[in-house]
Order: C-alpha cells, then structure tokens, then sequence
C-alpha cells in the first residue's frame, strides 16, 4: 500500500540549507545528493530504509549452479536409401560397435542398436549442447565411409536423407530397449515403411507420405 513518507534531501550548495518534501513513496528512504560548491552534483543515492533491510535478511545468501544437468535419450530410426537391403546379418555386429564409437567421439552414450537388413533403431543418451540432426549426420557420414573402405562390393551404400526421432524417458528406457532388441519378430507381421508410420502416429507427429522415403 502506498503512504506518505518525509524524504530528506541534501542539495550540494553550501548556501542551501536542507529541506522537506512530501513525497509518496513505496517504502522508507533517505536521498542523498552531495556536491561541494562549484561542482557538478552526482546522480542520487538511495540508502534502503532499515525496513527494507531487514526484509533482505530473511532471504538466503545466493548459492551460484556453475554447471547444467539433463537427462537426454533418443528413440532414432532410419533406413537404407530406398530402402534396399544392404546391411546383412553377417556383418550387422561390427556396424553397430562401430556407430557406437561414433556417438561416444561426441561424448554420447548408446545404450541399444538393432534393426534388419533395411534399418536400424538406436537408443542413446546425448550432450545437452548437441543437436541431434548434427549427431545423426556424423552417424550416417562416418559408418558409409566406413563401410565403403571395409566391404568394397558395398561402395553403392547409402543412408536415407530423413530419420526419426523420439525422446524417451527414463522410465520408458527398458521398454523402448526391449522393444529394438525384438526386431526379429517385429517385422515378422510389419515392414519398416508400416513400422515408422505407426511411430510417428504414436508420438502425433505431423507427416507428408510423399517425402518421408527421401
């Protein structure tokens, strides 16, 4: 609530003496504006009235947070382009220790990699400084390079442009790591195409069918 208060002003002029203004104000205070005479006066001063300061002292001292905690995990699938089967069973084992190692260089953590002959689903956490298309495209880049220089019969490999991308809990973790370990018998009753449609309907993401399998 406002009140009247008497504010005491101190004008920089020795041939000045001190005066009284009534003034409103929201809480007590006391201005002042010292200056010796023939010289520019500073701006105010406010000293908090007593009141004010001993309100303060009900606060804590602030305790700085120097650092940012998240937890970040990503449902991520994508496909061969076209969709062609080019990643056989064979040598799926040493791709997947390898996209590993990608997300570990940007200090992510993959926590579960699966798919068939035609795509593959990953679970890992990420930094919180990342994006996750920049992660992705490192992905893609370096594994076709890599299984370019390791299987020469494989020099036509390509990623699709496009993938999909959830957020998953921590609670949901288990269940999303279970269900990319089980791909086998997934696909069994759907295809992939089926499969990423059901995926983005279930997460209510919007979608045109005519650029998804860019």
């Amino acid at each position: 609530m406002l009140r009247r208060l008497n504010l005491i002003f101190f004008v920089g002029s020795t041939n000045l003496a001190a005066e009284r203004q009534n003034v409103v104000a929201l809480g007590g205070a006391t201005i002042h504006r010292g200056a010796t005479q023939g010289k520019s006066s500073p701006p105010y001063r406010l000293n908090p009235s007593p009141v004010a300061l001993k309100g303060r002292q009900n606060f804590p001292e602030s305790i700085p947070m120097p650092n940012s905690y998240t937890s970040l995990r990503y449902h991520v699938t994508f496909s061969t382009k076209n969709r062609f089967p080019l990643i056989p069973e064979d040598w799926r084992t040493d791709l997947y220790r390898y996209i590993g190692g990608i997300i570990r260089g940007q200090q992510g953590k993959l926590l579960e990699i699966g798919g068939r002959s035609d795509h593959l689903h990953l679970l890992f956490s990420m930094r919180a400084d990342q994006a996750l298309s920049e992660i992705l495209r490192q992905i893609k880049s370096d594994s076709s390079k890599w299984i370019h220089c390791r299987w020469v019969e494989r020099r036509g490999f390509h990623w699709q442009r496009g993938f999909g991308g959830f957020t998953v809990s921590r609670s949901a973790e288990d269940q999303i790591a279970a269900y990319i370990r089980n791909q086998k018998s997934h696909h069994r009753k759907m295809t992939f195409q089926e499969e990423f449609i059901k995926l983005l309907k279930a997460h209510e993401i919007d979608y045109d069918e005519r650029y998804i399998w860019i």
